[in-house]
């Protein structure tokens, strides 16, 4: 049953093919000055392969923090009660751990000249983008708090720029799924016990399924919304930048979501064995054919060539995931709201010029407006 989306005056409502609407608000979003330099600000080898072989936090804590402090895209006035600092999270800077955003927070506060940070949102470890922290408690629990308003006003929150290899079966338009951890049999497990998968699913599950799901102590599937759009393509080969918005992010939904779209992300090297191309032609594999190892993506002859790799070196190339915008929807006051941009990191912006993808962030982050979804 299709449901009358809430339109006060200041929304424009938008439709997409999908038939499920979204709202693009129009407001006076406030947008960080970030600049668009390089990600990284000491000088690194610049062939593709020797920066995939430089990334993650391998250096010391003093340089993490430098790097860190160097790469700040928003910081509130010394005297804001309600402040944050927004940075670009480098690929394989984890939540927490030894060598993390939480264990970076202070010595990272103590550079800025703060009395201490707290992190509020933050990439999961080998995607880079925007992190966010706060100055004290207060402004942790409004932000969480404007957060949880966000997500019930339906808000797309977070804006994810991914390079793939081939071109998404959809764009421009919503789309609704259903994702679910099932066991795959084949596969062994890391650790001690079974291993589980993600999985994709259009079919949606009805109510009386769900509770009985639930008496079992079985999570029931996650109904996710996304909004997926193509940005550019490859002037070369079937490859391109696509922005990705979901409603959530769990258990790698992005991965899982693009080769379900049969655009696997490059360097995913976890699901992308779901998506082969077969004499040209993009094919979707079953879970349940999962190699009963840890899969390396295999990659088109002409991606390896363009980004300078051999056969056998496509488990040196990072996941391309970038989460380049991310809303704190009335943040400053209502319809005010605080969209932070991450610029692209090094590797990233080097491995589209080699796809021969055109990047225009500039561009695209000022038509960037949060998108609502119908529920």
């Amino acid at each position: 049953m299709m449901i009358r989306p809430f339109l006060p005056s200041s929304v424009q409502a938008v439709k997409w093919a999908a038939g499920l609407p979204l709202r693009l608000l129009s407001s006076h979003s406030s947008h960080s000055a970030a600049d668009y330099s390089e990600f990284d600000s000491e000088k690194r080898p610049t062939s593709l392969k020797a920066l995939y072989l430089h990334l993650g936090p391998g250096q010391s804590t003093d340089r993490l923090v430098s790097q860190l402090a160097g790469d700040v895209i928003y910081q509130s006035d010394q005297d804001d009660p309600h402040g944050v600092v927004a940075f670009n999270k480098p690929p394989g800077l984890a939540k927490s751990g030894p060598i993390s955003v939480e264990a970076l927070a202070q010595p990272l506060a103590d550079r800025l000249g703060l009395a201490r940070l707290i992190p509020i949102k933050c990439p999961e470890r080998h995607t880079s983008g925007v992190a966010l922290m706060a100055t004290n408690e207060k402004s942790q629990q409004r932000v969480l708090k404007l957060l949880r308003a966000a997500k019930a006003s339906t808000c797309l929150t977070h804006n994810y720029h991914v390079l793939t290899n081939h071109f998404p079966r959809l764009q421009g338009q919503a789309d609704l799924v259903e994702q679910s951890i099932v066991l795959i049999g084949n596969r062994n497990a890391e650790k001690h016990g079974t291993h589980k998968e993600p999985i994709i699913s259009r079919n949606m599950t009805s109510l009386s399924r769900k509770e009985s799901l639930k008496k079992k102590r079985i999570d029931p599937p996650e109904k996710i919304r996304v909004y997926v759009q193509c940005l550019a393509k490859s002037g070369l080969g079937p490859a391109a930048l696509v922005s990705i918005q979901p409603s959530k992010i769990r258990s790698m939904f992005l991965r899982v979501y693009m080769n379900d779209l049969l655009a696997p992300i490059i360097g995913d090297h976890s699901f992308s064995y779901r998506s082969r191309s077969i004499m040209g032609v993009m094919t979707k594999v079953s879970h349940k054919q999962s190699p009963p190892y840890n899969p390396i993506q295999v990659l088109p002859r002409w991606i390896m060539e363009r980004i300078g790799l051999n056969k056998g070196e496509e488990s040196l190339v990072p996941c391309m995931i970038h989460l380049t915008r991310f809303a704190v929807p009335h943040f400053f006051k209502k319809d005010e709201h605080l969209l932070l941009f991450a610029p692209y990191p090094k590797y990233f912006s080097k491995t589209a010029q080699a796809l021969g993808i055109a990047l225009k962030p500039q561009e695209w982050n000022d038509l960037d407006q949060l998108l609502y979804h119908k529920v």
